[in-house]
């Protein structure tokens, strides 16, 4: 049994809506660990896709900059940048640091797929969740390009886990759509 979850994101005039197109999915999936004496535990999926005024290709450049990882995650927010990965590639990894004010956690990410200008995966190797699956795909859309980021994750079980859910859930949701407003101010430059 799965709930799923749509979000529009709302707008304030018909003009933004047809300039900024945010679609955002959050799916849980009821499920137990099969492994004996693990707390219960629910894996998520999480899902923004927004359009912007560039080809695939430009977009998918964007990703590839090298500072694109810091753009996407400004000072002062939950993700710390300890070392950006050198590229997309497979096997390159990124070494964050993730939590608020005294509580941080670090976080490893490594890339699994790179399939330019279609999509690439980063995945947790060890970190805040017990599983993080981040793909990025890039498709071609009526007004150029789409973004879709989807994440598959899981909490850490017990208590905490549960707690935590509505919190992370609002987290991505808040934190992609800002990574979505920056691409699309860095992507549009050139193609107002």
């Amino acid at each position: 049994m799965a709930n799923r979850i749509y979000h529009p994101i709302r707008h304030a005039s018909p003009a933004a809506k047809q300039q900024d197109m945010h679609f955002c999915t959050l799916k849980n999936q009821m499920g137990r660990d099969k492994r004996p004496n693990v707390p219960h535990s629910r894996p998520m999926h999480f899902e923004l896709r927004s359009e912007f005024r560039c080809t695939p290709e430009e977009l998918f450049a964007f990703h590839e900059r090298p500072e694109a990882l810091a753009l996407l995650a400004p000072p002062g927010g939950p993700v710390e940048i300890i070392q950006p990965p050198a590229s997309l590639r497979v096997g390159e990894e990124a070494l964050l640091r993730v939590g608020l004010g005294p509580f941080k956690i670090q976080w490893v990410a490594r890339h699994t797929v790179y399939e330019p200008p279609h999509r690439f995966v980063d995945e947790q190797m060890s970190g805040p969740f017990r599983r993080w699956r981040h793909e990025h795909r890039v498709e071609p859309c009526g007004i150029g390009a789409a973004l879709i980021d989807s994440i598959d994750f899981e909490l850490p079980g017990g208590p905490l886990g549960k707690v935590m859910a509505p919190l992370v859930a609002g987290g991505l949701k808040k934190s992609f759509k800002t990574r979505h407003d920056v691409t699309r101010r860095e992507v549009e430059r050139s193609n107002p």
